[in-house]
């Protein structure tokens, strides 16, 4: 397979690591930013406010907040409440004064009052709140699961590009992994209403659960734009970063900035800036299901449709976990079926997923664990279910209470079913992923059963390889059979897998029948780097021994079908021959002679000299006819096979061959009973033909001195044999018009034509003829 290589001018490598470090700068800013924000919040007094709650916080003239988890002023606030002012000043004015760094700001201690205007119900209401020691395990035990999850985002983004620096993929998830956990350690952490008033907490809150966080998106896109390879139009590394982050970046901004001209007010402004988030997750959910749809139907093979496989699936079930446990019952039922952080602790196989399917040296290393966790995991619900149902049947069974009798029958009852349950789940395990290596007998009778409803040749070899492919879950399977010494498939269950190296390197198995090799059997192994084990490799022996019969007769079908074809095709070839002699040399000459008689009668009485002229010319035609007539006889039967036989017929050619040999480069000898049986017409015209046409090859290629040809009969076959002590054939010489003719001639009367190489050098050819059919 080539390969194409292209070296790239010395000044691109400087730009790949000025990208390697572009890329670490940017991981290490953002997490010292999540740090920065993680240390300013520890060391600040909580004020009881969490900025948020449902729908957009900055909306109108105020700012949404929840009560937080982390301080005690935080009783006084109620569900819906929304801060209006703080210290008697309007949230618009303090958000307005974000950008003024000489604006003088309260410094809040430990134990201060901090009062603030909210709206509730309509209302205006003043409430006081009391500052205290911010609490981190209270502000972070709702939402630990899902800083775990973030967190292994950001490892596994860390973990690929040390391993990889330069692969896209890699390059994508370091980016969002670092978004996403840099934005996430500040939302668990919570923004307060006083970091809008001290301005420091909010523009670090800004910059790690706003900036990281759209760059958290920007990841997700960029990595569905490389992976599992890079779109056609994002071949280019700037231009994925425009695609991916600077229109994402440079729309967030002109949101924020419009808002603000339009409004001419701060609010609205950072209203415009969480909505801007919010479009943003949407548009690049909906990028990235296109892309890797366009990328699965279009772009990729076979391994890299197993990675987005592996990608969609741990997403989807990262997705849809997430939304039966916590989104979909939070809208209807108003509280999720589980805490957020346990659901999110449900979404960790999605970054193993990334890890195994950018990995692709290990893209099949999960086989193990997975037939594992199938089958304990199976056994685990089975054990469950069984000693649940056995202390339900039996605790309304037994009088009295009895606790520790209905345990004591439960776990019997478990350890009854659980060897049997653990081995029965992993057969089904096995077939599943295996097929039926585990299971020989169970292969054999089907694929038994499947031959024998095969009645039609023509679907045997399809009905065999699909059966294979089905027992041993190989993606390929074909049957290879010989003809003229080239391997040919005649049936094939799907293709040969595309690996990223190139085609998956196959297996063949020889099939055997009566000690003769009909056939091999071809198969691609489950995966590139899974080999054959020793019981596939028994089971594979088995199916083909089981096979062998249907596989040889299958080919005796196919050498009839094309022996009838070479039949027909030599019959109709000596009938056009026939035809253009008859047509081209006969036909004229006729014609022409009976010109010559009829105008021989029209001067027979007034010039009798010229028509005896014409006579004699008519004679002379008639003479060649003859001779052309006994030419196309002789073609079509050698008339000396009826006057000296095959033996007499040999003799005679031989002697011709001996005669141009005079200077010793060729001797031919004969070796033939005195008599032969009484032979076929077409028996006799094949050995003669076949003899015949080894000599001519001995003389002309072997450059051997001595030829020897052998007469004999046995098992009712007659056997021509001509051995020469030449340089023999080339083991990679393909079969030239000579030896097609004399295979054909064979095949025409149903026998074989063999060519072996001789004892001490040279070349057999062995014609076998049938006499006579028992």
């Amino acid at each position: 397979m080539a390969v194409e290589t292209t070296i790239a001018p010395a000044h691109r490598v400087a730009r790949v690591r000025v990208g390697r470090l572009g890329l670490s700068a940017l991981t290490f800013v953002l997490l010292a930013a999540a740090a920065a924000f993680a240390g300013y919040r520890l060391g600040t007094p909580a004020d009881g406010t969490d900025i948020g709650g449902p729908g957009n916080p900055f909306a109108g003239s105020g700012v949404g907040v929840v009560a937080a988890s982390a301080g005690s002023g935080s009783a006084a606030l109620a569900p819906g409440d929304r801060v209006v002012a703080i210290h008697g000043r309007s949230s618009e004015a303090w958000a307005a004064a974000l950008l003024d760094p000489n604006e003088p700001r309260p410094i809040v201690a430990d134990g201060d009052a901090i009062t603030v205007t909210v709206q509730r119900q309509g209302s205006l209401v003043d409430v006081t709140l009391v500052a205290t020691p911010f609490d981190p395990i209270g502000a972070v035990v709702e939402d630990w699961g899902v800083l775990v999850l973030a967190l292994s985002v950001q490892l596994v983004g860390v973990y690929l590009f040390a391993r990889r620096p330069d692969e896209p993929a890699a390059q994508a998830l370091l980016v969002a992994g670092t978004g996403m956990f840099a934005s996430t350690v500040p939302w668990a952490l919570g923004a307060q209403m006083t970091d809008l008033v001290g301005a420091t907490g909010f523009w670090l809150y800004a910059a790690t659960a706003g900036l990281a966080y759209t760059l958290f998106w920007c990841g997700a896109l960029h990595f569905a734009l490389v992976f599992p390879r890079p779109h056609p139009f994002a071949m280019r590394p700037r231009r994925v970063v425009a695609i991916a982050y600077g229109v994402p970046l440079a729309a967030t901004l002109a949101v924020i900035v419009g808002a603000c001209v339009v409004t001419g007010r701060a609010l609205p402004a950072l209203a415009a800036w969480i909505e801007g988030q919010v479009v943003l997750q949407v548009v690049a959910i909906v990028a990235a299901i296109a892309l890797m749809t366009y990328s699965y139907r279009r772009l990729v093979d076979q391994v890299g449709r197993r990675q987005i496989r592996l990608v969609a699936g741990a997403a989807a079930v990262a997705a849809v976990t997430g939304l039966v446990l916590w989104f979909g019952p939070e809208l209807i039922l108003g509280e999720p079926l589980l805490p957020r952080s346990a659901v999110a602790i449900l979404g960790l196989p999605f970054p193993v997923a990334l890890v195994i399917a950018i990995n692709r040296h290990h893209l099949f290393d999960l086989d193990a664990l997975v037939n594992r966790s199938l089958v304990y995991g199976g056994l685990t619900a089975g054990v469950l279910l069984t000693y649940a149902a056995t202390v339900a049947l039996i605790g309304g069974l037994i009088p009295g209470n009895a606790p520790f009798a209905i345990a004591l029958l439960g776990t019997g009852a478990v350890a009854i079913v659980a060897l049997p349950l653990r081995d029965r789940l992993q057969r089904s395990v096995n077939r599943m992923m295996y097929g039926d290596r585990d299971e020989p007998d169970s292969a054999l009778r089907r694929l038994g059963r499947r031959l024998e409803a095969s009645l039609d040749p023509a679907t045997v070899l399809p009905t065999l390889v699909d059966a294979v492919a089905d027992s041993l879950r190989s993606p390929y399977v074909a049957i290879e059979l010989d003809h003229e010494g080239e391997a040919r498939v005649e049936a094939a269950h799907a293709s040969v897998p595309i690996d990223a190296a190139g085609p998956r390197e196959l297996v063949r198995v020889p099939i055997v029948y009566h000690g003769r090799l009909v056939g091999r059997l071809v198969l691609a192994p489950r995966a590139a780097d899974e080999p054959f084990s020793d019981a596939d490799a028994r089971l594979l022996a088995d199916l083909a021994r089981q096979a062998a019969p249907a596989v040889e007769a299958v080919r005796l079908t196919i050498d009839l079908r094309r022996s009838h074809e070479q039949l027909v095709a030599a019959r109709e070839e000596e009938r056009r021959r026939l035809r253009r002699d008859l047509h081209d040399e006969l036909g004229p000459t006729m014609a022409g002679s009976l010109m010559k008689l009829g105008a021989a009668r029209s001067l027979m009485e007034s010039h009798p000299d010229r028509a005896s002229s014409l006579l004699d010319a008519v004679d002379g035609d008639v003479r060649g006819m003859i001779e052309e007539i006994r030419r196309i006889a002789h073609d079509l039967r050698p008339p000396a096979l009826d006057v000296f036989g095959l033996v007499g017929t040999l003799r005679m050619q031989i002697a011709t061959f001996d005669e141009g040999s005079e200077d010793g480069r060729l001797r031919v000898w004969l070796d033939a009973p005195e008599e032969l049986p009484s032979l076929p017409a077409a028996i006799e015209v094949a050995a003669l033909r076949i003899a015949l046409e080894a000599l001519s090859n001995a003389a002309r290629h072997s450059g051997g001195s001595q030829v020897r040809v052998d007469l004999a009969m046995a098992d009712g076959e007659l056997v021509v044999t001509v051995t020469d002590d030449g340089s023999g054939i080339p083991l990679v010489a393909s079969p030239g018009v000579g030896l097609t003719s004399m295979r054909e001639r064979a095949a025409e009367v149903g026998g074989s034509l063999d060519i072996l190489p001789a004892d001490g050098g040279g070349t057999v050819v062995s014609a076998r003829l049938p006499v006579a059919t028992s």
